[in-house]
């Protein structure tokens, strides 16, 4: 049986434009090239701890218009990263730490051990069992770090994943 030549045309024709195609390094640079030039042009350079955070917000969401969607991993994983540190930001200011995190209560957080990985949560659960002891730590501050363990753990893991891809890079250079 003969299919007609415009239906050949149509699947033909519909195949190449509708199967993906792994980006190569260059639309990876290019990509990566394009999330700096918009950083420049909308002036996207957040200072994570600044006092008035809030400030950055529409620049974060014209950077995001201005780069668009992005397909490399490399840049999905930033692009990943940066909304979720924006996100425990903004959770976090509106919260006063101050008193939680004073000098006279350093030394009571200095004895969590750091996770060797980004998978251990012994050291986020650490952090919350002894705001939960001090007086100076309210039920609300404990309750508002608590509820950003998951970004943590999840903005590490980004950044091991793209540190892990930079060795391979480098390894084939």
């Amino acid at each position: 049986m003969l299919l007609p030549i415009w239906l050949l045309v149509f699947l033909f024709a519909g195949g190449i434009y509708t199967t993906p195609v792994a980006p190569n390094y260059i639309d990876c640079r290019n990509e990566h090239h394009k999330m700096l030039r918009c950083a420049k042009e909308v002036g996207f350079k957040p200072d994570w701890y600044a006092p008035n955070f809030e400030q950055y917000v529409p620049k974060l969401e014209d950077w995001l218009v201005c780069v668009g969607t992005v397909v490399c991993p490399m840049s999905v994983n930033r692009m990943d990263e940066i909304q979720l540190k924006y996100k425990v930001k903004l959770l976090l200011s509106t919260h006063d730490f101050s008193d939680c995190f004073s000098q006279e209560n350093f030394s009571k957080f200095a004895a969590c051990p750091v996770a060797p990985d980004c998978e251990s949560e012994s050291f986020q659960f650490c952090m919350v069992s002894v705001m939960e002891s001090l007086p100076t730590c309210s039920r609300a501050i404990v309750e508002a770090y608590s509820s950003t363990i998951q970004e943590r753990i999840r903005i590490c893991k980004l950044r091991e994943e793209r540190e892990l891809w930079r060795n391979i890079t480098q390894l084939r250079s």
